[in-house]
């Protein structure tokens, strides 16, 4: 049996309603009702930083896939949210506030099928 591949993504930045600690307590709430097998981030700072932290801290697995932006200038980002959704094949997408680069990960996940969730702190209207 495969384990539960997840993948989180959102914000760069860090705001006063999304912080490290809540990305890190929503990891945790959500691996309670379903434990995350392997957790797949696309190796920004913020979120992705926050997430990787959280599955190394509680011993799960986690890939990272980088963006090229070197070789791929900003088109880096979208190349890197289609390899993720090729190669990791995640159940759920978790979707953390964020800027185009979110909305392009959960454009392609809806579009591929994958379900997605969106995280939104309690303080969002």
């Amino acid at each position: 049996m495969r384990d539960r591949v997840v993948m989180v993504c959102g914000s760069r930045k860090f705001t006063p309603s999304v912080s490290r600690a809540f990305v890190m307590a929503r990891l945790d709430e959500i691996h309670a009702l379903a434990p995350i097998g392997v957790l797949v981030h696309g190796g920004c700072s913020g979120v992705d930083s926050a997430a990787d932290d959280w599955a190394r801290a509680r011993h799960v697995d986690r890939v990272t896939f980088w963006a090229n932006f070197d070789g791929n200038g900003p088109a880096g980002g979208p190349i890197r949210n289609k390899r993720m959704m090729q190669w990791a094949r995640p159940v759920t997408v978790y979707a953390f506030p964020g800027g185009t680069g979110t909305a392009n990960a959960v454009g392609l996940a809806k579009h591929d099928g994958f379900e997605v969730v969106f995280i939104t702190p309690p303080d969002s209207p």
